[in-house]
């Protein structure tokens, strides 16, 4: 039985994630850079579901962020902070967590 996952089918279930919620909340990628500080080419990886680093066989290598860049994105986002990571998890199925004002 295999049970390692496929990074290429999480990366693209994080990214549709990010970008629904984004769109919920009427944000454009320039503001999630900007609430999380992560740089546009990251966040483009992140949002797309495609490293920019390339496999042997020429397909994209997905990407891989690390939990503080989740947590991040999850507060940018006001969802909790299993949402973009749980497989079992469906688009739209999140909790809200308000976003701390500034």
């Amino acid at each position: 039985m295999n049970t390692k996952p496929d990074f290429a089918v999480l990366a693209s279930q994080f990214g549709e994630k990010m970008r629904h919620r984004a769109h919920d909340l009427k944000l454009t990628q320039r503001d999630v850079i900007e609430l999380t500080g992560i740089s546009r080419s990251y966040l483009q990886s992140l949002w797309n579901g495609r490293g920019s680093n390339r496999e042997p066989d020429g397909t994209f290598k997905p990407p891989n962020p690390t939990m503080d860049v989740i947590w991040r994105i999850s507060v940018a986002l006001e969802v909790d902070k299993g949402y973009l990571t749980d497989t079992d998890r469906g688009i739209g199925d999140f909790q809200v967590v308000p976003r701390p004002r500034r």
